[in-house]
């Protein structure tokens, strides 16, 4: 299996970081990473890292001390995470192609050509995805007419960012 990955970090550089680092290993470890469905497990997987992110900011300790081990494992130096991160990853095995995004990274697949895009951005203005203004509105996150989230951000979904939203 291929892994590709872009990160676009907003807030600082901490969550992209992390991320970086540890999103492959993640995968690599999740049960059914050589069996299962790819889908499932980008799914999963980017579920359980934003978790990671979460709990890193019940810690206690200045943003700099973020000291991710090379080996990809979880860190354990305290620190506060405050900044955020977008992704898109694909994932080639055999002939297939798997494609998780996050916010407005994007995969475009060029035939010929012709671009076809392969993910949709997770915004709330005219270029996003479909029913996110009305998830979020049931989630009771305050959007603005320019689309942005508590007046602060412009992607709907990321990775981090969990200190713009704990007021």
């Amino acid at each position: 299996t291929d892994f590709y990955a872009v990160y676009d970090g907003h807030g600082g550089w901490q969550a992209v970081r992390y991320v970086r680092q540890r999103l492959p290993a993640m995968l690599r470890e999740h049960k059914d990473f050589q069996s299962g469905s790819l889908c499932d497990v980008l799914q999963t997987t980017f579920t359980a890292i934003d978790a990671e992110l979460l709990q890193q900011l019940q810690l206690v300790g200045p943003p700099s001390a973020l000291q991710v081990p090379e080996d990809g494992a979880p860190p354990k130096a305290n620190y506060v995470l405050s900044s955020g991160c977008v992704a898109c990853v694909a994932l080639v095995r055999e002939k297939r192609l798997f494609i998780a995004n996050l916010g407005d990274c994007r995969a475009t697949l060029c035939v010929g050509s012709e671009n076809i895009d392969l993910t949709q951005d997770h915004r709330v203005d005219e270029g996003g995805h479909a029913g996110e203004r009305q998830r979020l509105k049931d989630l009771g996150v305050d959007v603005s007419n320019d689309g942005y989230l508590h007046g602060r951000i412009a992607v709907s979904r990321a990775l981090g960012d969990w200190a713009w939203f704990a007021q």
